[in-house]
């Protein structure tokens, strides 16, 4: 006896009630003879059809299913198809790292320059080098920004605007180019500067700056709202000093305090303190209502520039990996999850994370 598959099974049970049901017929009159099978092909008809769309029904829900692609965050073409959530690296050229396969890299760039940010659907990297500040797109083209002489920046959330500081103010400028308008302007002579790649909070609503300084004592790292108001203080270069176990900023070793990124929840920005010789640093985080200033990352670590992944779980930063120089990538927490050296033996100070 040979053992019925589960579709077969199915067949018999769907065909079994149906083979019990009488036949419709017309009454016949006394002198007509009852109907012979010739007469019920009509029934037989409708069974076999309904078993076959049964069984064609039973194999289209058991052939597997072809896995759906995720929803695209991002424009995959141009200059930077199969290069997302790399970390892009600057130097003599640009270039992108697989942070999974660090041998693997791709030239984006081949000018020197710095990568400050990326947009966030991947289509355009912000660039300060050779040519200027400005926005390489997917295709190649090259737009230089209105001013254009700064270090950090970020693309708003929609992609359509730069914030940057520069020329003594903080500025908003198209990232196609076009006039720019200022958020807020330097006061009393003030320069608005900033060392991080990511001005804007991971939900665009906050900047994060360093207002301008006559003294070290007056250093300060700054938040306001993305429109330029509610300017407030963040922590002081006293405070942080003191924090190091220094009796004041003037018996200090400490000359300067920058911002390295935001963390990836938005509550807090990373931080670092450098002495006078830049040979030594502490790195700190601080809640962005000031409080919990605390030691952030393994000690040692001393990184150049810092940069968000796009899910908002991991950090990278450039600095010293061992005897060399690379790239250090850490949770939240500030704890590392993976050391990565610079490929060619190149230096690469700044980077940005694609998305």
């Amino acid at each position: 006896m040979t053992t019925s598959t589960r579709e077969e099974q199915v067949v018999r049970e769907f065909l079994a009630p149906l083979s019990t049901i009488e036949p419709v017929r017309r009454p016949s009159r006394p002198s007509e003879p009852e109907p012979g099978p010739a007469r019920h092909y009509l029934r037989y008809a409708a069974i076999a059809v309904a078993a076959a769309l049964l069984v064609a029904a039973i194999a289209v829900i058991a052939h597997p299913r072809k896995a759906e692609r995720p929803a695209k965050h991002h424009v995959d073409a141009g200059i930077f198809a199969k290069t997302h959530g790399w970390i892009t690296l600057g130097g003599q050229q640009i270039i992108a790292l697989n942070p999974e396969h660090p041998k693997q890299t791709r030239v984006l760039f081949r000018s020197p320059g710095q990568p400050i940010a990326w947009s966030r659907d991947g289509s355009q990297l912000l660039i300060a080098g050779t040519r200027g500040f400005g926005v390489l797109h997917a295709n190649g083209s090259w737009t230089r920004l209105e001013g254009g002489n700064a270090s950090g920046g970020s693309f708003t959330p929609d992609g359509s605007h730069v914030i940057y500081a520069e020329s003594g103010s903080i500025w908003s400028a198209p990232a196609d180019g076009g006039k720019r308008t200022a958020i807020a302007r330097g006061q009393s002579g003030q320069v608005y500067d900033n060392e991080t790649g990511d001005v804007l909070s991971p939900d665009g609503g906050t900047i994060v700056y360093r207002p301008g300084w006559t003294t070290p004592a007056t250093i300060a790292i700054a938040l306001m709202d993305s429109n330029g108001n509610n300017q407030r203080r963040l922590v002081s270069y006293p405070q942080v000093v003191k924090f190091m176990g220094y009796p004041n900023w003037r018996h200090s070793d400490i000359n300067d305090i920058s911002t390295l990124a935001w963390l990836g929840d938005g509550t807090g920005v990373v931080l670092i303190a450098l002495d006078q010789h830049a040979t030594r640093c502490a790195v700190f985080a601080v809640n962005t209502d000031g409080s919990n200033l605390r030691r952030w990352g393994p000690p040692g670590f001393c990184p150049i520039r810092g940069a968000l992944s796009h899910d908002g779980r991991h950090l990278a930063f450039t600095g010293s990996v061992g005897r060399g120089s690379g790239v250090v990538i850490t949770n939240n927490d500030g704890d590392v999850t993976q050391s990565i050296r610079f490929p060619r033996r190149q230096s690469h100070p700044t980077l940005a994370w694609q998305p």
